[in-house]
């Protein structure tokens, strides 16, 4: 006995140290654990946003569907628009006075 309290004496600044290493171990484990638990929750929520996110690309797929065939309508009225331009353009004065005259009553 007097053997070990002579080294306990001896060796007391390494005990400390030793002592303090397994201390922040167990305490450094403890907020590992903390850390996994984050990540899985924000694996979640990324997965979750990657979902959305893929669900508000097919909705501007079909946006983009939708503005091409608007971008279609509007030139198929223009060029309806353009050629009734032309044509009362190419009208002579009299038939274009009975034109609009029938055209728009009083």
């Amino acid at each position: 006995m007097y053997h070990i309290s002579n080294f306990i004496k001896s060796q007391w600044l390494a005990i400390v140290l030793i002592i303090s290493f397994i201390i922040y171990s167990t305490l450094n484990t403890a907020n590992i654990e903390k850390y996994k638990q984050e990540r899985k929750e924000f694996n979640n929520k990324i997965k979750a946003l990657e979902l959305i996110a893929d669900k508000n690309k097919k909705i501007i797929d079909s946006l983009k569907e939708i503005d091409g065939v608007y971008v279609e309508k509007i030139k198929v009225i223009k060029q309806k628009e353009y050629e009734q331009i032309h044509f009362i353009d190419s009208l002579p004065a009299n038939q274009l006075q009975s034109y609009f005259t029938e055209r728009y009553p009083e």
